[in-house]
């Protein structure tokens, strides 16, 4: 598979977004001050977390694998679980640089239901593949086998414990050149960001000459488009698939960093990235009163999401034992209900009320 192949996900929640029939008046709403404020507030410093994040997994994967023992497997270990949050953080955020170069799949390669990724990192590991430990020509090969999901293989997967005890340096030596070929993506995202042509001067400065954006109400619609998608893939590729109709009939592995026990604390870390976002839209500010009444109920239907994720997650530190209990799978399907209200009103009713419209998306079914 080649590296220009993108997962399934880019397909599936495709969105399309327009201007409402009958939008509210430009200089009414106020939506520039909205965008400015999502990106200074949240996306920017969140991209910044990512980079530092990875670059601080970096460091612990050149610490082990120059002198590894089980101390330093563990620090390693540890240091993905902020990186992975990072990264939950701004998972929603498929447009602009992310899209450039398939960096959000160099990144993370998901769904792969077929487990093409998994074997190809396998079949690396087997052939001992000197190319896999040069960061550029790793970033030459298939995305799935340069991104977190492969990096959280080589640290939990099957015979991962003989990094510490130095028995596969091959191993180690693949898995920080993973971490750095994430990094390096993590600073392209930021500086894509950041440039002075970049996408976030793109959102804040719309106009006729602007090549992406003529208007705040195409920069909002993007934002808006950003939300929807990350809580329709949360809830319905990510908990859907994962939970099935039943605990006896559920799929945990499905669920993306399972084998690392961070599979519901990326998907609480979704919700929060989402719930911060809004938040930094300060919708009571440019909404009249009725409409600040649908606001308020967003952040209770995402808090509700949120608090049913953290229960399940109390069940038991493994996720195989949460979703095929009883009580954590009514948990993750209850969580689902509020996603889906949200996705609802900001489809809806937020949307009409800022002279916008979310179009069809190949999830919202029949």
């Amino acid at each position: 598979m080649k590296s220009t192949n993108a997962p399934i996900l880019a397909i599936v929640i495709g969105l399309s977004v327009g201007l409402h029939p009958d939008p509210a008046p430009a200089d009414t709403v106020p939506l520039s001050g909205a965008v400015s404020n999502a990106i200074e507030q949240v996306i920017i410093p969140d991209y910044e977390a990512l980079v530092a994040t990875s670059e601080t997994a970096v460091k612990a994967m050149s610490a082990l694998c120059e002198e590894p023992d089980s101390e330093r497997l563990t620090r390693a270990r540890e240091a993905f679980a902020p990186l992975v949050m990072a990264f939950s953080a701004v998972e929603p955020y498929r447009f602009g640089p992310a899209r450039a170069k398939n960096r959000f799949e160099r990144l993370f390669f998901w769904p792969d239901s077929r487990g093409r990724g998994l074997r190809q990192v396998q079949g690396i590991l087997a052939d001992k593949d000197d190319t896999a430990i040069d960061r550029e020509s790793l970033q030459q090969k298939s995305v799935a086998v340069q991104g977190l999901p492969a990096l959280e293989y080589l640290l939990f997967g099957t015979d991962s414990g003989a990094i510490a005890r130095g028995d596969d340096a091959f191993r180690c030596r693949y898995a920080q050149t993973t971490a750095e070929a994430i990094w390096d993506v993590s600073r392209q995202l930021l500086n894509g960001w950041n440039a002075e042509d970049g996408i976030a001067a793109r959102l804040r400065n719309p106009a006729d000459d602007n090549p992406v954006y003529r208007t705040s109400e195409e920069a909002m619609q993007e934002l808006l488009k950003a939300v929807r998608q990350q809580l329709q893939a949360t809830a319905e590729l990510k908990l859907e698939v994962a939970l099935g109709d039943a605990p006896d009939r559920s799929k945990p592995k499905t669920l993306p960093f399972w084998r690392s026990g961070l599979a519901l604390n990326a998907i609480d870390a979704n919700l929060d990235a989402v719930a911060r976002l809004i938040d930094a839209w300060d919708l009571p500010a440019i909404l009249d009163e009725e409409t600040t009444l649908i606001a308020q109920q967003l952040d209770y239907e995402l808090k509700t999401a949120q608090d049913a994720v953290t229960r399940a997650d109390a069940i038991d530190p493994d996720i195989q034992a949460v979703v095929k209990s009883q009580e954590g799978h009514s948990q993750l399907a209850y969580s689902r209900i509020p996603m889906k209200s949200v996705v609802t009103l900001l489809s809806e009713d937020i949307a009409h009320a800022l002279g916008l419209t979310v179009g069809f998306n190949a999830l919202d079914g029949d």
